[in-house]
């Protein structure tokens, strides 16, 4: 099942893509197989005027793994998470839930 959402502040849009397995199975023998497994993302959107705004940061979740992303030019610095990758966003469309 996936899901996604939207919170908006003043200045942005956070939206988040949630993706809900009943079970997780493992295709090698040293990873564990276990039920309800939740997998996603969530990204910052400026608004700044335009129809799409600009992606400052995302950061993904996979099992115990986060890996933190920003494109160039962000306002987003390494405080407590490090950032993992610098990444680009082609918005299609306009971001909604």
């Amino acid at each position: 099942m996936a899901r996604g959402e939207r919170a908006e502040s003043c200045t942005h849009w956070f939206i988040s893509y949630s993706f809900y397995h009943p079970r997780d199975w493992s295709d090698t023998a040293f990873d564990q197989e276990h039920e309800n497994d939740l997998e996603g993302a969530i990204i910052s959107v400026r608004k700044d005027g335009t129809p799409f705004g600009t992606m400052e940061g995302m950061i993904t979740v996979f099992h115990t793994d986060f890996f933190a992303f920003t494109p160039a030019g962000s306002p987003y610095r390494n405080g407590h998470e490090t950032s993992t990758a610098r990444c680009r966003s082609r918005w299609t469309t306009a971001p909604t839930a």
